[in-house]
């Protein structure tokens, strides 16, 4: 169990820390015990993490709200207050909305000293409130937990929205009646295991809509999508009518590359601690491709059109083998915790 999580700790950075944190917490083992681990925190806080607390992306040489809560995930993993309190007090004061549009939800692109975009982008929120409700967690202080509970409801309200009878999460705020038709959708951006710990926290039904939509969402889009036949893979974005109808969004990628590799990693989540059928079934799609790529072709590509050709620049990519070999051991054994 410990080396599948290390492995995602390691090929996905913050991304899944709370992965590790949460099976550390749940089987009694000693947190952070390998030195791989530590090591590459160490590194990674020298390198990416400024004395402020701000999250430096290269080569951009700018910061996004993700890069801010994965930091703060990793930092609750490594039981490392002081730079979560850092990173912490960085976000509030510079990508808070509260003061401009009078919410808990933060600003996700952060560069030259000031706000380049005012907007939230959901994923890096909900990383945000899982980074907070465990920190609560691990140092018992009910003022992390508020901030988290301040934050999930502003998620809730302003970042979700529902169409025939189903809540759909929204990637970032839509005000527009007539946008509000056609929705752009990330299946990444869902995290159904998170869903279900946010559940646990506040007790809002509307969270475990967000998980049948995701399950609803990964079963239809696996299946077939812009008239193609499926072979298990997402694309990374694709939009949604108000009659649940899918189809292509215009000026995003539709294959299956940077967005939506982090779908299986989300759903491995929900496999490993919660054992949702639906997981297991969605799950193992991704394993079957990845399973016959390697048979047949001897190894995997970084980027992949939605029906399963990869595409014309694409090279073998570390992050895809991590994300196959987590498939492979979660859908091959359900046991491993």
């Amino acid at each position: 169990m410990k080396k599948i999580f290390l492995l995602l700790l390691w090929g996905f950075g913050g991304f899944l820390s709370i992965a590790w944190f949460m099976s550390t917490q749940q089987d009694g083992e000693v947190r952070h015990s390998s030195r791989v681990l530590t090591e590459t925190w160490r590194g990674y806080k020298s390198y990416f993490i400024k004395p402020d607390g701000r999250v430096l992306r290269f080569p951009q040489q700018d910061t996004t709200s993700e890069g801010q809560a994965n930091a703060m995930l990793r930092a609750v993993v490594m039981e490392d207050r002081q730079a979560f309190d850092i990173l912490l007090r960085w976000t509030e004061d510079n990508l808070s909305r509260q003061e401009k549009y009078n919410d808990h939800l933060l600003a996700w692109h952060y560069v030259d000293g000031s706000i380049h975009d005012g907007m939230p982008a959901a994923d890096a929120d909900i990383d945000y409130a899982m980074a907070l409700i465990l920190a609560s967690q691990q140092w018992k202080d009910d003022s992390y937990a508020d901030m988290a509970r301040r934050t999930l409801k502003d998620i809730l309200d302003k970042l979700t929205v529902v169409f025939k009878n189903h809540r759909y999460l929204l990637p970032w705020i839509i005000d527009s009646q007539a946008a509000l038709d056609k929705i752009p959708q990330n299946l990444s951006y869902y995290s159904p295991a998170y869903f279900k710990s946010f559940y646990a926290f506040d007790h809002d039904p509307r969270w475990l809509e967000l998980v049948s939509t995701s399950y609803i969402i990964s079963a239809q889009i696996q299946k077939s999508f812009n008239g193609m036949t499926g072979v298990g893979l997402v694309p990374d974005w694709f939009s949604v009518d108000n009659h649940g109808g899918l189809s292509v969004y215009a000026g995003k990628s539709s294959n299956f590359s940077w967005e939506s590799v982090r779908v299986p990693m989300r759903v491995g989540i929900d496999v490993f601690f919660n054992r949702d059928p639906r997981a297991i079934e969605a799950l193992s799609k991704f394993s079957y491709f990845f399973e016959g790529e390697i048979k047949n072709k001897g190894r995997l590509f970084s980027e992949y059109s939605y029906d399963g050709k990869p595409l014309k620049d694409a090279q073998e990519s570390p992050l895809l083998y991590a994300v196959a070999y987590i498939t492979f051991e979660l859908t091959n054994n359900h046991d491993l915790a």
